[in-house]
């Protein structure tokens, strides 16, 4: 999973992407702030594609609904 690959990366474990003791790991000693905060880009873009699949996924498996569908903003 890409998401548990780019912590790796930052020198932490893995874990679950909706895990809320995941968090974002602390840079690492050595490594450039540049490359980190790239890293921690990377991080969360992979937290939210995993968010979109995880619960639109199914949605859209099978109804064909997608993340931004006016089906789901009634209210």
């Amino acid at each position: 999973m890409r998401y548990n690959r780019i912590r790796e990366k930052l020198g932490a474990g893995p874990a679950h992407p909706n895990s809320i003791s995941a968090g974002i790991p602390d840079r690492p000693k050595g490594m450039h702030e540049e490359t980190y905060e790239g890293l921690v880009e990377e991080l969360e873009q992979a937290r939210k594609e995993w968010e979109q699949k995880a619960y639109f996924g199914p949605l859209n498996d099978h109804y064909g609904i997608e993340p931004g569908d006016p089906l789901l903003n009634r209210e």
